[in-house]
Order: C-alpha cells, then structure tokens, then sequence
C-alpha cells in the first residue's frame, strides 16, 4: 500500500519536478553564498583585477596562467565571466558563489530534460520520474560538493552546461543542418572553457548507440550506420577543433600540457591508470567518507595487496561495461560509457597533469551527469523479476526484491544528502578547507603547508602551533614555509628569538632582489615559481616586523619590507597592499607622518580603514615597548597611533610613552 501510494505521488508533472529539483539545490547549497574565496580564487580574482586595471581585456589577456605556470591553461571564456564580475563588483564572493550555484542548477535542470527525452525515446514508463530521480541524485551527490561550493570548479560547470547544451540539441528535432551548426558551436564553447569538450563526440556517438541498443543489425552494420548518421557532425567536429587548436596555438604558442609525475615503467604506468579509474568509481558509487580537496598519490603503493585487489575489482568493472555495452547492447551500459569519455583526459592515459594527486572530485561533473542518468534508466524491472532473483527471495514472505531495491536506494540518498550537507562547510574558508584535508591526510605535504598558513592567517596561532609542534614529535625538521610560520608566531608571542630564525632563513635565499642580476625583476617568474616568490615576499616582510620591534630600527624595517615588495609585485596589487601596511608603521615611528599618512590612505582603499588602523596600531605599539624609543612614541601617542594595552589590575595602560 505504501509502495503503491510513493509511485502515485511520483507520477508527477515536469513543472512541479523541476520546482522540487531546485528547491533542493537550495536548500543544500544556499548557505554558499556566505563563503569566502579559497585556493585558488584568490589567484584568479586579483589577476583578474590586474587585467582589467591595465586594460588587456583580449584574448591574450584572457588566456594568461591564473592557476597554472607557464601557460598550459587556455580556457578564455570562464575567465570572461569572472573579468565581468570584477568589473560588475570588485572582489564579491556572493557574486561568485551565486553564478556558480546557478551554473550547478542549470545543469541539474539539463540532466532532467536530456534523461526524459532518453526515457520517452526508449519508450519507458514515468519517464519524468525517471528524469527527477537522475537529476536529484546528481544534486545530492557529494562528489558534487567542490563544483557547487569552490568558484575556481567553474572551469567545469561552464564546460559541463556546453556539454549538456549541445547533448539536448542533439537529441532535440531540429533540422540536422541546424542541429549540426548547433552542436558544433557548443562543442566550441565547451572547449574554451575546458579540454574535456574535445570528448562530445565520443559520447554523442555512445548516446546514439544507447538509443539503438535495441536495433537487430549485426555490429559492422550498426557501426556503418552509426558513421554515416554522423558524418554532419563528424565535419562540424573537426572544422572546430582545428580553429580551437589554431586559437589557442596563436594565443599561447602553446597546445601541449604539463607532463604526468610517474615512471616510465609500464607496470607503474598500467597501475596509475586503473587506480585512477578505480578512485573515481569509489567516489562515485561510495562517496561517504573519503570526500575532500586533495586525494595525494603517496597514499597509494603499486606493490600493496589492497591496492592491487582494488584495482583488478576496477578492471573487472571495466571488462563488464565493455561487454555490456558492445557484446551485450546494452542502453544504459554505453551512458556509462558517454560519461567515461569525459574522464579520459584525467586518468593518466594521456600524458596530462592533475598535480600530485590521483585525482579530483570535480572531474566528475560531467560524468556523473551521465552515470545518474544510466542508472535510473537500467531496466530493474526485469532484473528483478528475473528467475534467480525470485528465486532468491522465494523463502522470505516479509521481504521482496522490489522492496529491498527500494530501501537500498532510499538508504543511498539519505547517506549521501547527510555527506554533502556536511562536507560543505569545508568550502565556507581557508582553515575549514584545509583543515579537512589536513585531518584525513596529515603527511601530505601541501595539506600541512595550507593548513598551518591557513590557521596562522586566521589569526588560530594555536592551532598552527599544534601542526608545528606535531611535525618535530614524528622526527622531521620544519620547511622553510614551516620556519617562516613558526618564526612570525615568535613575533607575535614577543620572543626575541624570532630574530636569530629570520636571520638564518634570509641567509639560506637567494637575492633574486640585488642589482647583481641584469633585468632580475623581468626574469623573476622564470627563476622560480610564484609559490616560491610568495614564500620569500612572506619571509622578508616578517623579518621586517622582528627588526622592528626588536632591534628599534625603522629604517632597516622599511627597507626590509620593500624587498617583500619587490617579490609580492608579480602577484598583483591586492597582494602587495597586504604586506605594504607594515610601511606606514615604519613610515610613522621614523616620524615620516606626512609620508605615512599618504600611504595609508591608498592601502585602506585596498585593504580598509579597520584592518589597516588596528594593523598599524599593534605593530607600532609593540615597537614602543622598547625603552630606547620612549620619548618618540610620546608623539605616536599624541597622535593616537597607539593601542592601549589591559595591564593586571585591569587598567588600560600605554607602552613606554
């Protein structure tokens, strides 16, 4: 009765279903809008801010390396939109987090047009059910976290919405002259956006034989078929790739990719690829508990038994869905093999990077639009009224394959819609972010680094120390990211010591800054990588606020934080203005007040008048609890330039002044 009752209420009409669909969105995902940029959003917006300051809105400037060095990225069009918030609204995370919320509900929308025109097309029953089961599963999906919660996953989600586009047009009723010029206009979208819209062929043509799994030609003849339907769109194709591959040639002189980290070994080689595939299966078929930012490879060993059983239950699958799919016709076998094909280009077999990782969860956009769509349109009717599953459940009068198959799906959802509502809060800042990563991988080098400056940054000095004091417990010594973490917590905890570790820092860098190397400054992104210019900019600028505080010497300060400058510069003007207030500070206690003042004022437009006051504020008061200084910092006083301080009685007190 109930049964009967839950399939009355899900025969329902395609307007009430995408009301339902996107209520759900937001319900999971509207709190996104209050998150911050984190990685590598940062990078993005403020070069984007540089762009357009210097008025090189074209396409050479669209397509310079926000994320990756050397070029390698060419993806002008997801770079477009974020130019045009910048200019619509400066740095504004809800903007962002809003296009990207909207972006993931359109193509959740689309999974529910294209998988109930596949069901109509298969003559199936409730195909708009079947439409708003695939589609809900694609929004509660925790694999979907990182593209609806990260603005940098636009990449994806803009490709993933050509991608879906161009499947809907194909499957629509136009004209085939118009449906090809469509379709080749998408698929040309989708590239400017990310490689993986060179794999819309691939997948229209496995759409196509999903929808004749049930033809009675033998396969040469369906294959032939299968051609000639498709020549339109086989030329559309490559008349667009060549004019992509000759853009972006032009562009960026550039159309290769960074090379994989790997052996040449064919066993590595093999194992990389089926523990790649397997990874992505796992997260998304079983993504309860595993969800995160980064998935390192050091957390994998060719030789360990797990990993080897792991990867052959992969292999298996694999040899399954290809006898499915070619041997067997099956429909919903070659939807698997649509979305397959969008992760072609990330599972090593090509020599593509995804950095140290095995992989990410934002890769799955795409697929998983088409592996939701597979497995509600598998016939589970027959499958479950077949002779061996009757037979099965034969002696059990108080269950039924079909209620069983119920109460796993049901158990399914509810465990990934309570994965996703708590994964995303990870997404709301930095120290959420890694935090997470940094909880379920502690050895991973980048999860530790990003978590302590995270937790440093957030001004959690303890947390930080935690992380610091747990890398000397397991016998390892401190980075130089470490070093200059721990030193700047010295400064702030008042320790003298800071001094001595900055010293030996600064003397272990190279001076990429000195006059000693002809055009240093034009050639500093090509001596090291902007991780490291960052590095050194913060190593610097922190030896700046232990000179001054401790030795009471502006002036060496300022010339100190200058050469933070000096590094900080290529990484764009609102990362110089986070260094550069330490300058009015120096500015003031050399009693520069006129200079100091013009300073300040163009560092609170960047930075704001709170932040740089109280910044100001705290350096200059610590530098006057220096007895040598006293009589000058009665005139810092004057000029209410000093915080007071609690004193043990309780009193708010001035430092020497």
């Amino acid at each position: 009765m109930i049964l009967q009752r839950l399939k009355l209420s899900f025969s329902m009409k395609p307007l009430w279903a995408v009301c339902l669909l996107v209520l759900v969105a937001l319900i999971l995902y509207i709190r996104v809008l209050g998150f911050e940029y984190v990685w590598d959003d940062t990078s993005i917006f403020f070069i984007a801010i540089e762009v357009l300051q210097n008025g090189n809105l074209t396409l050479s400037g669209l397509a310079q390396p926000m994320i990756s060095q050397g070029g390698k990225y060419f993806r002008p069009l997801v770079m477009l939109t974020y130019y045009w918030e910048v200019s619509m609204a400066g740095f504004n995370p809800a903007l962002s987090h809003g296009t990207n919320l909207a972006l993931f509900i359109i193509n959740a929308l689309l999974v529910f047009s294209i998988c109930q025109n596949l069901a109509e097309k298969n003559e199936r029953k409730n195909p708009v059910r079947l439409a708003f089961f695939a589609s809900l599963l694609y929004i509660i999906h925790p694999a979907m976290t990182e593209a609806a919660a990260w603005i940098s996953v636009r990449f994806d989600l803009l490709a993933t919405f050509f991608i879906l586009s161009a499947t809907s047009v194909y499957l629509g009723s136009a004209r085939r002259r118009l449906k090809v010029a469509l379709v080749s206009l998408l698929t040309f979208l989708a590239l400017l956006c990310k490689e993986t819209g060179a794999m819309l062929p691939a997948a229209l043509l496995c759409i196509w034989f999903s929808l004749n799994s049930n033809s009675r030609e033998s396969s040469k003849t369906l294959y032939l078929r299968a051609l000639r339907e498709h020549a339109g769109f086989i030329s559309g194709f490559l008349m667009v790739f060549v004019a992509y591959i000759a853009l972006r040639f032009y562009i960026t002189q550039n159309v290769s990719f960074e090379s994989i980290v790997g052996s040449e070994n064919l066993y590595d080689r093999l194992f990389g690829i089926l523990e790649t595939f397997k990874f992505y299966l796992h997260q998304s078929f079983w993504p309860f508990f595993t969800i995160s930012g980064v998935h390192p490879l050091a957390q994998i060993s060719p030789w360990s038994l797990v990993d080897i059983l792991g990867n052959a239950l992969a292999l298996l699958i694999a040899a399954f869905l290809g006898i499915q799919a070619f041997h067997k016709r099956s429909g919903p076998a070659w939807l698997f093999l649509a979305g397959f094909t969008y992760l072609i280009l990330v599972l090593r077999i090509l020599p593509i990077a995804i950095g140290d990782n095995i992989g990410h969860e934002r890769f799955l956009t795409t697929p998983l639009a088409f592996w939701v769509m597979a497995m509600v349109l598998i016939r589970y009717d027959i499958i479950l009224s077949s002779q061996r599953v009757t037979k099965l459940f034969s002696s059990m009068s108080f269950l039924s394959a079909q209620r069983v198959s119920w109460i796993l799906a049901a158990v399914w959802i509810l465990a990934a819609s309570f994965t996703t509502i708590v994964n995303i809060p990870f997404w709301k800042n930095e120290l959420a972010l890694w935090g997470r990563n940094y909880s379920l991988f502690p050895d991973d080098r980048v999860s530790r680094h990003n978590y302590i400056y995270s937790a440093f940054s957030a001004k959690r000095y303890d947390l930080a120390e935690q992380a610091l004091d747990k890398i000397v417990s397991d016998g390892h010594g401190f980075e130089i990211v470490e070093q200059i973490i721990y030193a700047n917590i010295l400064v702030i905890k008042n320790d003298p010591e800071s001094l001595d570790y900055f010293e030996g820092i600064i003397n272990h860098i190279p001076e990429f800054h000195t006059h000693e190397m002809p055009d240093s400054q034009e050639n500093l992104e090509k001596l090291i990588s902007g991780e490291k210019t960052v590095t050194i900019a913060l190593a610097y600028h922190g030896y700046s606020a232990a000179v001054f505080i401790f030795r009471a010497a502006p002036e060496q300060a300022l010339a100190l934080n200058d050469t933070a400058l000096w590094y900080a510069k290529p990484m764009g003007n609102k990362f110089v203005s986070d260094l550069e207030y330490r300058n009015v500070a120096y500015l003031y206690a050399m009693g520069e007040f006129e200079k100091g003042d013009v300073l300040r004022r163009k560092i609170e437009s960047d930075v704001g008048v709170e932040l740089t006051r109280k910044a100001t504020e705290s350096l200059l008061t610590a530098y006057c609890w220096n007895t040598s200084v006293a009589e000058h910092c009665k005139e810092l006083r004057k000029r209410g330039l000093l915080a007071p301080v609690s004193s043990p009685t309780g009193a708010e007190v001035y430092p020497h002044t």
